[in-house]
């Protein structure tokens, strides 16, 4: 009889497994095999001895015969065992031929019949014909007595080789739950590390993402086997010569879907695995001699034990071919893929900040980072902790021995006192105090709080600088600091780390219950002892940023007599002055302006104030009226926009936002209407009628070089383009950037520029170790291969360094790029750092799984936020952060990103830009990290307040050439609709779109559809063109037929077709789009008069950004329109490798748009112009006699 093999719930759950287990009828017992396949907390580090003793033969995992079943479990000594079924959802769809998932192509481009490739999340295998128990995929190739089927049921999603537009979409994508049609075989290709599992049904393969909660055991019995055997053959084939001490260590340091650390005794239980696949291999002879392989084989059975051949299992679909066989015309999507990554790369310094936090094994530049020692840290614990709970003990007393002394009186009529004792201790002006923190005393109290050995202080006290004391009334005027896990850091603060906050008030002396020793200096990176703290930054909790401490003001308060010494009561006294209104008087005493809200307003000033929808209303300042009855009013002429005029102006006439005109129309407001100042010269006042102005500008630029920057994820330039062009102070000297054709339009549009087309990581190491004197080999080039990456820059070449799009999923490599942009802030220690992903990033749990493809479990809730703003932090970053909406800053689409400046110490931190365009669909963008603490919301958006109206379609694209589609069919087409369309052709060409060329448009210098009648067009027109690239892509005859139906109204979109062209995910109930009452957006044509949706890498009718029909055309956007959709001028030329305009479509999608890194780029030039003010105020001037 063949041995027992373990269960799906032994595997699974082996400490509630007894020795002595019963089931199904059976009498055998047996050990689980699996015993040691523990939980990563209790399974690191630990390893099975390796001498030839251990060597015994691996049992191959079997589910008992019989053995249908979950396994639950009871009470001690005892199992309990219970059959478990798929219970099948009310409204779940059936898969057949014509499934169409939400976001998949329902006629793609290749044209061929391959099946679609689908992601098959949360989901459940069962055998229909038997009560739909759940079953395990190896039954496929077992037979147990039973007429078998198989059958699937989960979340499905479309797979797209590409996933750079996860959360770039306008709207969420909804979960579509679908049931399968029977399953015909599951495929592992265990050649390739990262590729995952597949199972084929007859109208799709999809691939195996995360099991539902009750399906995981009979999962994990399954997949984790294969998924170690996959491990050992990709790493063999790819490493012969690997011993077996290095490939265990790199194997105990990966942690699988399940959470588990995996350990050697896993392979051991996996040899039987292991050895299948190596004998179902063509090289299984090169395989078995690779050193490692032959440790691992000394525990497999003999050869003749597994003499029954399975059927290969590595013919998935179709899938591009690797990147290491180096396909030119798929190269661009081939760096992408995970198993073409290569190790994150990191400084020490992030290495030992980072440790603990990622899956995976990181490779670290330079010495790692010194072990902890746990004997000195257990010591450390256990003497903080009995501080704590003498400080907990002091706070039950209520009233303290209060002891002063008469010579610590400021002054003699003064009841204000520089030091006191309390309970023996004496306190004196600018001593750090703990003040116990009310409500986790309550919780004490109640017993609903427990101090543990893990507590700190922080946890149950509040920080407080003493400012002044006063005895009369017992109390203490203090300033607040804020602990670093009161942040937004929370958990991944330094534990020693204080921030001071412009918070002050009066505390009782009787609360005092103990003094805390902090270091207050602008870059102590910490402090050796830990009952000690430290203070480098401000923290505003409602802006989120972290500043440097304004250590001079301090020190000028702090040698004024009390109570003048306090630095927040006159910004306090500020804040509620602004409050009311103050008359303004010239020298000679005459009213001629106000005060209001922190911006003095003045006759004749141009000034904006509120409007009810819309941009601001603009005025100029004719009257102030003050009355002690009424509030302020201020009367104005109105100022009217020429851009607002429309039609009635004169076709020379350009509709330019900043244009004004002046009224004789009079209007009176309070003055809490006001906004804000606007500067208005005549258009005739030119900078050319001053030439002190260009004779400036020479000096300033022969005195200052620009920064230098290094670009880490360049993509094609946009971002630091645009901050280099906003600022004026920005030059783009360096980039790296992976991609081949996004290095090739880099290159082609910035030639000035260093162009590294490899990847971050692999720059990184080669930088570190080449600058450090190693010899070390020199990176080539993606784009063929063969070129060796020109010198990188060296560690002071570097003033600003950006990066962009690191953010992926938990489970995917890419997400980790987050470390390999730190270790460059790190390694180049630039003055200033810019930094852009999607939203969400916010969402980003550090040590979280992918639960579904919307969701991940466990983890550290917005850990990679949390991470940046440290890791940032202790290199001495002054940061701040938020989340912009493109459209406020003058692009004519509505894109929401997450952007974080960051600048050193010793610089002035730029600002975030506040809206300068009004969108009319604005809703607020707060970021919340903590339930109990207001939202951080730096950025001020209400309708009525912004300078400029919102761009629009019209207004960025309405001069480019027109053209339409040709009809494939035109004979088809109804005799009227044929005239119709040729009358058309007179004024708009007709182009054929076929599928065997690259593109369908015009291409070259070619004149434009008008002269520019908007700013936005002028400006992208200011260079002239050497290729307009006014050329779409080219679909598919079926699809070109449906965008030529579509109404050319606004808005039209699929449910505007004829019956005849509808297809099954248009119409039928069960679909996605039924079961959402067939929402719109399938084939949209645009509104001129509204904005694109988010421009994404995925441009066509049906993808899940589907609104991109052209607003007066029969056709979708071109590359230019989708180009000019990001602020790109006209003279950027997009390279692709073999003209693939798809390729283009992603290089502009990627991108960040280039008027908002233009409104990031003039807050960069004031900070970096308050910051020569600062300098030249300081400097001592020597006459030159």
């Amino acid at each position: 009889m063949a041995p027992r093999r373990p269960t799906a719930f032994e595997v699974s759950f082996p400490n509630e497994v007894t020795e002595d287990v019963t089931m199904s009828g059976t009498g055998d017992s047996g050990k689980s095999y699996h015993s040691d396949y523990r939980s990563p907390s209790t399974s690191l580090g630990k390893r099975r001895a390796d001498g030839p003793s251990d060597v015994h033969s691996a049992k191959r995992r079997e589910l008992p015969k019989g053995a249908k079943c979950l396994l639950f479990p009871g009470r001690v000594g005892i199992t309990y065992f219970t059959d478990a079924y798929y219970k099948r959802r009310k409204n779940e769809i059936i898969e057949d031929e014509n499934l169409v998932i939400e976001g998949e192509d329902p006629d793609p481009e290749d044209g061929d019949d391959e099946k679609p490739i689908r992601e098959l999340h949360g989901f459940c295998i069962f055998d229909p014909k038997h009560r739909n128990e759940l079953v395990t995929l190896e039954e496929l190739e077992q037979d147990d007595g039973l007429d078998r089927e198989f059958e699937a049921a989960g979340i499905v999603s479309p797979y797209f080789l590409s996933d750079e537009d996860e959360g770039q979409e306008d709207e969420s994508e909804e979960n579509q739950f679908v049931h399968l049609s029977a399953i015909l075989r599951f495929t592992v290709d265990y050649t390739q590390d990262t590729e995952p599992f597949y199972i084929e049904t007859q109208y799709a393969w999809y691939i195996l993402k995360t099991p539902s909660n009750s399906y995981q055991p009979f999962y994990k019995h399954f997949y984790s086997p294969r998924r170690i055997a996959q491990m050992v053959v990709s790493r063999a084939l790819n490493y012969p010569q690997e011993s077996f001490q290095a490939f265990s260590e790199r194997f105990t340091s990966k942690v699988d879907m399940f959470d588990h650390t995996y350990i050697v005794q896993d392979l051991w239980d996996s040899a039987t695995e292991i050895q299948e696949a190596i004998l179902d291999n063509r090289e299984s002879q090169k395989i078995m001699n690779v050193p490692f392989v032959k440790k691992i084989l000394q525990r497999a059975p003999l050869s003749t034990d597994t003499a029954r051949r399975r059927p290969t299992q590595t013919n998935g679909p179709r899938m591009i071919q690797n990147f290491k066989n180096y396909n030119k015309s798929k190269i661009d999507l081939e760096v992408l893929k995970n198993e073409n990554q290569n190790p994150t790369c990191v400084t020490p310094g992030i290495a030992k900040l980072s440790e603990g936090l990622f899956r995976e094994r990181l490779m670290v530049v330079g010495s790692p980072p010194a072990p902890i020692n746990k004997a000195e840290e257990e010591a450390r614990k256990a003497k903080a902790f009995t501080n704590l709970r003498r400080l907990i003990a002091k706070t039950k007393k209520t009233k303290k021995a209060i002891d002063y002394r008469k010579d610590d009186r400021i002054s003699v009529h003064s009841g204000l006192y520089k030091a006191v004792k309390i309970d023996g201790q004496t306190y004196s002006i600018g001593d750090v105090v703990l003040l116990p923190n009310p409500a986790r005393m309550s919780a004490i109290e109640e017993k609903k709080l427990h101090p543990d050995p893990d507590s700190r202080i922080d946890h149950f006290f509040w920080f407080a600088r003493i400012i002044y004391i006063m005895i009369e009334t017992q109390t203490v005027h203090v300033q607040w600091f804020n602990h670093g896990s009161e942040t937004v850091i929370g958990e991944l603060a330094n534990p020693q780390e204080l921030f001071l906050s412009e918070l002050c008030g009066h505390e009782s002396l009787h609360g005092i219950v103990g003094k805390a020793t902090v270091h207050m200096r602008p870059h102590i990176p910490s402090v050796d002892k830990p009952e000690e703290y430290f203070c480098k930054f401000m923290h505003e909790p409602r802006l989120g940023s972290f500043t440097s401490i304004d250590l001079e003001r301090l020190k000028l308060f702090s040698i004024q007599s009390p109570p003048n010494n306090c630095s927040v009561c006159p910004l306090v006294e500020i804040r509620d002055l602004e409050i009311e209104a103050r008359e303004l008087k010239d020298d000679f005493g005459i009213l001629n302006g106000v005060a209001f809200a922190g911006t003095r307003y003045h006759l004749e000033d141009f000034v904006l104030y509120r409007a009810e929808k819309g941009p601001a209303n603009i005025g100029y300042v004719i009257s102030i009226e003050f009355s002690k009855k009424r509030p302020v009013r201020v009367t104005m002429r109105k100022v009217g926009r020429i851009a607002d005029l429309g039609d009635v102006l004169p076709e020379n006439v350009v509709k330019d936002e900043r244009h004004l005109f002046l009224t004789e129309e009079e209007v009176s407001v309070d003055v809490k209407e006001l906004l804000q100042v606007v500067y208005v010269p005549s258009k005739e006042f030119g900078l050319g009628a001053t030439k002190d102005l260009w004779a400036v500008k020479i000096f300033v630029e022969s005195k200052h070089r620009k920064l230098q920057t290094l670009d880490v994820f360049g993509g094609v330039g946009a971002f630091s383009r645009g901050i280099a062009e906003g600022s004026g102070c920005l030059q783009s000297t360096h980039s790296i950037e992976i991609g081949p054709s996004a290095a090739m339009t880099l290159q082609h549009n910035h030639p000035e520029m260093t162009v590294y087309n490899q990847c971050a990581n692999e720059m990184l190491r080669y930088i570190i170790k080449s600058q450090s004197g190693h010899h070390v080999d020199t990176p080539k080039q993606n784009f063929d291969g063969k070129t060796p990456v020109p010198r990188p820059p060296k560690q002071d070449e570097i003033d600003s360094h950006s990066s962009l799009n690191m953010y992926k999923h938990a489970d995917d490599i890419k997400s980790n790029l987050i470390l390999t942009t730190l270790s460059y802030m790190d390694y180049f220690s630039p003055s200033f750092g810019y930094f852009e992903n999607v939203p969400g990033f916010l969402k980003f749990s550090l040590n979280a799984t992918q639960a579904n493809r919307h969701q991940v479990k466990g983890g550290i809730d917005m850990g990679g936020l949390k991470l940046v703003i440290r890791a940032l932090i202790d290199m001495n970053y002054q940061v701040r952060f938020a989340l912009l909406q493109a459209a406020h800053y003058g692009t004519p689409q509505r894109r929401v990103r997450f952007f974080l400046v960051a600048a050193k110490h010793d610089k002035v931190l730029p600002e975030l830009p506040q809206p300068t365009h009004d969108f009319p669909d604005s809703k607020i963008f707060t970021i919340k990290y903590d339930a109990s603490q207001d939202p951080i919301s730096p950025i001020r958006m209400a309708h009525g307040t912004a300078l400029h109206p919102v761009v629009t379609i019209e207004d960025a694209i309405g001069d480019l050439p027109r053209f339409d589609w040709k009809h494939p069919r035109p004979n088809s087409e109804k005799f009227p609709i044929r005239e119709q369309r040729k009358r058309r052709q007179r004024s708009i060409p007709s182009i054929e779109c076929k599928t065997s060329e690259p593109y369908c448009g015009f291409t070259g210098q070619i004149g434009y559809h008008m002269d520019p009648k908007t700013r936005y067009q002028q400006t992208a027109r200011l260079v002239l063109t050497q290729d307009i690239q006014q050329y779409t892509k080219c679909l598919l005859p079926s699809k070109i037929e449906r965008v030529l139906n579509i109404p050319m109204e606004a808005g039209a979109d699929y449910k505007s077709l004829p019956p005849t062209m509808h297809q099954w995910q248009s119409i039928d109930p069960t679909s996605a789009v039924g079961k959402h009452n067939y929402k719109s957006g399938m084939y949209a044509r645009l509104d001129g008069q509204g904005t694109f949706s988010t421009t994404v890498t995925n441009v066509d009718p049906t993808a899940k950004q589907s609104r991109v029909l052209h607003p007066w055309c029969h056709r979708m956007l071109t590359v230019r329109e989708l180009a000019r959709s990001q602020g790109f001028p006209d003279d950027f030329i997009f390279k692709a490798i073999e003209d693939n305009v798809v390729t283009m479509h992603r290089q502009i999608g990627n991108a960040v748009p280039i008027p908002l890194a233009h409104a990031l780029g003039r807050e960069l030039r004031e900070s970096l112009f308050k910051q020569w003010i600062a300098l030249r105020e300081e400097a001592i001037i020597v006459d030159d006699n």
